[in-house]
């Protein structure tokens, strides 16, 4: 039966292998984000779902938690921690999870990890970092700025190449990680990010697009779960001009480098757009934008696709497929062998 809603999005207009899951989620009442009970209820609510929806995890040799004192990270090394047979120090993968600065961790990420680090061969850093609202902006932000100085100081031991850094992430991972790529505030000294992998990315906190205006309902993620979850960031009422930090609008600052004629290129960027998303016109604004400063850029726009691909990777298959397409830019990009 037609969905009669004007409100939402027909079900019709759903890519054929996320129907069922938005079926479900529609028929079961529409509870999104921002109806959980508290923050804490959401957290295992987000969890429990996640881990439905994930790929079957990718064995690696080595994976291992460290304890960064403040936060952690979580290291998978497809070589078993052992570098002396290989040729020279490996690029790594910096990886900040999605979930709204307030839910999501290594653990709801850990299959997105697995196969990155399967997929490329390369060492994975997935990134456990602090969460609003009980730590507001930028710790989020910061957090990942750290734990990229971390990789840098542990290179030696490690043998990787700190100045061959791929960063990437997912949601609010996503723009984490355009920060961490191209905003000098964000970037980190004696490490160079050779790519950017952004998957469906929030780079825009000051601004509303025309998205926000379509997708006001029948998906997990609308417009209010996105206001929703940058009240939280900015435990508001705050400053609103955290909003505009470049950290938390990496497309706005873009914007005002290209007005003042100061934009320059930066690294190349993997970037995945989704159709039935709020972000997803952004995500599009901003590959625009990099190429127009001479980035070399791989967009990939799934107009039938919603907020959440990777995740759900286990049950969607495109997001499997994304994730393949992911880590054979990255092989290309770093001119390596596919799966080395």
């Amino acid at each position: 039966m037609a969905d009669r809603n004007p409100d939402r999005i027909p079900l019709e207009e759903v890519a054929t292998d996320q129907r069922p899951s938005v079926r479900a989620f529609r028929e079961a009442g529409e509870a999104s984000y921002e109806d959980a009970a508290s923050v804490e209820a959401l957290r295992v609510s987000s969890a429990e779902l996640s881990a439905a929806g994930a790929l079957p995890p990718d064995d690696i040799a080595a994976v291992e938690d460290v304890d960064l004192g403040d936060f952690s990270v979580r290291v998978y090394d497809p070589r078993g921690g052992n570098s002396s047979g290989s040729t020279g120090p490996s690029p790594v993968i910096l990886y900040a999870h999605g979930g709204g600065w307030v839910i999501g961790s290594v653990d709801t990420h850990d299959s997105v990890a697995r196969r990155l680090c399967s997929g490329t061969g390369l060492p994975v850093v997935s990134v456990n970092y602090r969460l609003a609202p009980e730590h507001p902006f930028p710790v989020p932000y910061t957090d990942c700025a750290d734990a990229l100085a971390w990789v840098r100081d542990a290179a030696s031991d490690r043998h990787w190449d700190p100045d061959r850094v791929v960063v990437s992430g997912d949601s609010a991972g996503g723009g984490i990680a355009a920060g961490l790529a191209s905003v000098p505030a964000a970037q980190v000294a004696g490490t160079t990010v050779v790519a950017q992998v952004l998957l469906y990315p929030s780079v825009d906190l000051a601004h509303e697009t025309e998205a926000y205006q379509r997708v006001t309902a029948g998906f997990q993620l609308t417009a209010a779960s996105v206001r929703w979850f940058a009240d939280r960031l900015f435990s508001r009422p705050a400053d609103p001009s955290d909003a505009d930090d470049p950290r938390a609008s990496p497309l706005a600052w873009l914007r005002g480098q290209e007005e003042a004629g100061t934009a320059v290129a930066q690294p190349p960027a993997f970037v995945l757009a989704l159709g039935l998303d709020p972000l997803g016109t952004e995500a599009v604004d901003y590959a625009a934008a990099l190429t127009r400063c001479g980035t070399a850029v791989e967009l990939h726009y799934l107009p039938h696709h919603a907020h959440g691909l990777v995740n759900a990777a286990g049950k969607v298959p495109t997001g499997e497929q994304v994730l393949g397409l992911t880590t054979a830019f990255i092989t290309r990009t770093l001119d390596m062998p596919s799966g080395m």
